[in-house]
């Protein structure tokens, strides 16, 4: 049996401060779902949101890569 690998998202919308949780896809080659993973991630992070994390783990639960932004702890300079 060959390797699947998933894409999964969190993110919090700024505004409103609900969360969402997203399996995007499931991939068949390991370049594809880290096409994927870099995609997501900079799409969310450009919507409002202010906690993005997006995730890329194979059938067997590895986490081969995630990353996260925070802009709601940078606090604007004064």
């Amino acid at each position: 049996m060959e390797t699947k690998y998933f894409v999964a998202e969190a993110y919090r919308y700024k505004e409103s401060g609900k969360w969402e949780f997203k399996a995007i896809n499931n991939y068949d080659s390991l370049y594809d779902a880290k096409n994927a993973f870099h995609s997501r991630k900079a799409a969310i992070t450009k919507d409002s949101n202010d906690f993005v994390v997006a995730i890329l783990f194979d059938m067997y639960g590895n986490k081969i890569m995630s990353d996260y932004d925070n802009t709601a702890a940078i606090t604007p300079d004064e």
